[in-house]
């Protein structure tokens, strides 16, 4: 009786332990992959869920990326992938959950970049009929707006722009970052890939910023727009104010 009461004991103690592990890991470890984030379970479970049906489909849908014979919608859950090979009759062909709820997409070299309310997630397409979550990465102050350039995320979030090497998709590295004290929830890039610049916006200030050394961006200028309508001020070099 003694000895299945202590293994009980020792059996509870090791469950709470590697919890405990656990939950240090994704707290500590920004990049991990997204079966470590969610555990295995869950994660087959989720993706069950949606693949049946049984979470509705393109709830709360955001944008919309097109990448040859098929479409790719980000929505509250995730991604679906929809096939256009002939516009008159578009067929559903599959959906994959994703841990946070979408913002932006961007598609590249068969994956799918997903900038969420707690990170960036990527998806392989290469198969549409078998998607697959290559990783996860937590992200802190919400990714609102993603760009993908020369294998390296572009991603601006609440506190700046993050920029992070994804040759490896399954192992995303952060590169640099740049802090921009700005509250505004509307973060968003574009990159005009040819000169290396990348301009980002908020409320309302325009940054212009180099990323020819992309582990150390520039801040070249910025633009602060005039909201009654008259002419903004431009400032040279990193002028990081808020709205």
């Amino acid at each position: 009786m003694k000895r299945n009461i202590l293994n009980i004991f020792f059996t509870n103690r090791a469950k709470c332990l590697a919890c405990t592990i656990l939950v240090i890991m994704i707290l500590l470890i920004p990049n991990v992959g997204v079966a470590q984030y969610w555990g295995d379970q869950m994660m087959d479970s989720y993706s069950e869920s949606l693949s049946n049906g049984q979470i509705g489909v393109l709830k709360s849908s955001k944008q919309v990326a097109i990448d040859n014979e098929h479409i790719l919608i980000t929505d509250a859950y995730g991604v679906s992938i929809v096939n256009i090979s002939n516009p008159a009759l578009p067929q559903h062909v599959n959906r994959i959950g994703t841990p946070g709820r979408s913002n932006r997409l961007v598609v590249a070299n068969g994956y799918a970049y997903i900038a969420d309310e707690i990170g960036m997630s990527i998806v392989n397409y290469t198969n549409p009929s078998n998607l697959k979550v290559e990783s996860f990465t937590q992200i802190s102050g919400s990714a609102h707006d993603i760009d993908v350039f020369n294998n390296k995320a572009f991603i601006s979030t609440k506190t700046g722009l993050i920029i992070f090497d994804v040759a490896n998709p399954i192992y995303p590295l952060q590169l640099s970052e740049i802090l921009i004290d700005n509250h505004n929830s509307n973060h968003n890039l574009t990159i005009h890939k040819a000169s290396n610049i990348l301009y980002y916006t908020t409320g309302r200030h325009l940054y212009v910023i180099d990323i020819s050394i992309i582990t150390q961006p520039q801040i070249l200028s910025s633009y602060e727009f005039n909201h009654s309508g008259g002419p903004g001020t431009c400032h040279d070099g990193p002028k990081l104010s808020g709205d």
